[in-house]
């Protein structure tokens, strides 16, 4: 490998020839060199960026949230941030769209609420996409 960082989780991000993925702690690749970036894995998921596009993968190299996202965040609250065609809105951890997508920007869920753009608003908004006080 030309690149390997550190363990996390009990795996280690590696890089050969531009592709990324990981290693166990004999070596062994658990994920394959086929990504063009990945994040360490955080309670079970990496960011993975194929193809210009990103979503989520777990230890078994499972796709989770479906590679086909211009942006995404990191998740807090159960929610990330995903950009899609311009627009955002929410993926939960099974890859399922939460909140539509269908915001001018959208900010990380803290504390039960996120803070969502929509016609040049800013909005704070609970996990059933509701408006809030």
């Amino acid at each position: 490998y030309e690149v390997v960082l550190e363990f996390e989780e009990g795996l280690a991000q590696v890089e050969k020839n531009g592709k990324w993925g990981f290693i166990d702690m004999r070596n062994r690749a658990v994920v394959p060199l086929e990504y063009e970036d990945v994040s360490e894995f955080k309670e079970g998921l990496s960011c993975v960026k194929k193809n210009g596009k990103f979503g989520f993968i777990d230890k078994r190299n499972r796709t989770i949230v479906p590679l086909e996202y211009e942006e995404v965040g990191f998740f807090s609250d159960g929610l990330v941030v995903v950009k899609k065609n311009g627009k955002y809105g929410y993926v939960d951890r099974n890859g399922k769209v939460a909140i539509p997508i269908v915001y001018e920007k959208a900010m990380q869920f803290g504390g039960g609420y996120g803070a969502v753009k929509k016609d040049g608003k800013w909005f704070k908004i609970n996990k059933q996409n509701q408006l809030v006080e």
